[in-house]
């Protein structure tokens, strides 16, 4: 079996990693990591809560400077409800002055989320710092909604054969 270079095959918790696309499985490294190291691993959602409401003008994400990362960043008010702000989805390093620079245009927001997809030189997924330009627009913070589940009845029964 041979393996593609730097993709991961699950095999239960244990993972495999090959960085030559030559190499067979019984030429490379096992290693095993503890479900708590994939926390940090992408895709991953890493929100900002900046605890009050902003008109953003511009939203700067700070990644390693090495390798490159693919990611998308939205805006909420409640944290529940998500809008598109922008994607970084070429192969370029960040900018370590400036970061990527997201235009925002005055929107109103509390809450940045980034969403990591993808990072060229491992699987987790930081940012190293997440900065925004823009003036507090005073209007009230609002939470996100309770989550109402209603009742539902089972329809027939469940059988070993389903």
């Amino acid at each position: 079996m041979v393996f593609e270079p730097d993709i991961p095959v699950s095999a239960s918790h244990i993972y495999i990693f090959t960085s030559n696309p030559k190499r067979y499985i019984s030429e490379v490294e096992v290693f095993e990591r503890t479900p708590s190291d994939f926390a940090l691993c992408y895709p991953r959602c890493i929100d900002i809560d900046i605890k009050e409401n902003y008109y953003l003008d511009t939203v700067s994400v700070f990644t390693d400077e090495k390798g490159y990362f693919h990611y998308t960043v939205y805006t909420s008010m409640d944290g529940r409800d998500f809008t598109y702000l922008g994607r970084k989805n070429n192969n370029e390093s960040c900018n370590a002055a400036t970061g990527d620079v997201f235009c925002a245009d005055g929107r109103e927001a509390r809450i940045i989320r980034v969403y990591m997809e993808y990072n060229s030189l491992s699987a987790e997924a930081n940012i190293t710092n997440l900065t925004f330009t823009g003036r507090k627009s005073n209007t009230p913070v609002v939470n996100a909604p309770e989550i109402e589940v209603s009742d539902f009845n089972l329809i027939g029964e469940c059988t070993d054969d389903m």
